[in-house]
């Protein structure tokens, strides 16, 4: 059993969607060959290359708007590296708290809230269960350090939870205009005006909002309703944030 319900509400960061966008998306955790915590985590964990850290790597997928079908690569910690003063993983605690904030994001929760029912809807049995979950987040671009070979890259900037002032338009498919992060490379000045979209700045012509017509542009009606249903830990009435869509939950 994974516990989230003492995590920590987590900071906003911007870590080549545009800067700033809100959209809906949906992880796939691509397995590395290393055992996470329980039985059904078997071979989903990856190994870094770089020291003892062992990290879910994950492709989120955009699931409706302007930019469905486009994807951000995100890796979490989840044991390993750097570690506190109680030796504890630094990288871990802050996977933890992403973790938190997607499920509240997922089911329209509150930070605040500790019923019974919440605090259930923030426990799952392994890191499996975050597959094929979605969340609203606010995408950030992380411009290059200077001096760097590497080009900007998208990152989760913001998890959106039910207490954000946006939420039920996200959630309900109504257009809501970015808020760029504006984030400075490390060691100095902006090395470029504006950041563009590695792949091209090109959005999709799918239909706009998808969001709230109750499919799933990623995946088959039925691959849709397995994804959202509610983890087998919670056995309290469903939750069904205002403004959802009718697939929400399932």
């Amino acid at each position: 059993m994974l516990d989230f319900n003492d995590a920590e509400k987590p900071r906003v960061s911007g870590d080549l969607l545009p800067d700033g966008w809100f959209a809906p998306f949906k992880i796939t955790i691509k397995p590395g060959g290393i055992d996470g915590p329980g039985p059904q985590d078997k071979g989903l964990l990856t190994q870094s290359k770089s020291s003892d850290a062992q990290m879910l790597d994950c492709e989120l997928t955009v699931m409706a708007g302007l930019y469905v079908r486009r994807k951000v690569y995100q890796t979490f910690t989840v044991k390993g590296g750097s570690l506190d003063e109680k030796g504890q993983s630094k990288a871990g605690k802050i996977t933890k708290n992403s973790i938190r904030a997607m499920l509240e994001s997922r089911y329209g929760l509150k930070f605040s809230d500790t019923s019974p029912e919440a605090n259930a809807r923030r426990q799952i049995n392994g890191y499996k269960d975050l597959d094929g979950l979605w969340f609203i987040m606010r995408v950030a671009v992380e411009p290059p350090d200077i001096g760097s070979q590497y080009s900007p890259k998208n990152a989760i900037g913001e998890i959106i939870s039910s207490d954000h002032p946006l939420y039920a338009d996200i959630l309900a498919g109504r257009d809501v205009p970015p808020e760029p992060f504006n984030k400075k490379p490390r060691a100095g000045k902006a090395t470029a005006s504006a950041v563009q979209p590695g792949w091209g700045g090109q959005p999709d012509n799918s239909p706009t909002p998808g969001w709230n017509t109750g499919a799933d542009p990623t995946a088959s009606a039925a691959a849709a309703q397995a994804s959202s249903a509610p983890p087998t830990t919670y056995n309290g009435p469903t939750v069904v944030p205002q403004g959802a869509p009718s697939w929400v939950n399932g």
